[in-house]
């Protein structure tokens, strides 16, 4: 009989927590901007500090799932 290698190596692939430090980040800059509107002067510093890098956590996990997954 076989093995099943496959099912071990799917199971290899990195976890989601950049998802989640991406999905944080974009949270607390989403706060920040709804916050500006109230202030009616929008701060762009927070929202650059805590989006940029929200959006470049998600997609860095991304692209590391797609190349551990053998180029799919």
């Amino acid at each position: 009989m076989k093995r099943k290698t496959k099912l071990i190596v799917g199971m290899n692939r990195p976890s989601p927590k950049g998802y989640l430090i991406g999905l944080v980040f974009l949270a607390i800059g989403i706060l920040f901007y709804i916050k500006s509107f109230f202030d009616s002067s929008i701060n762009w510093i927070p929202i650059a500090v805590f989006i940029i890098p929200g959006i470049w956590f998600i997609l860095k996990t991304f692209i590391s799932n797609i190349k551990s997954k053998g180029g799919m």
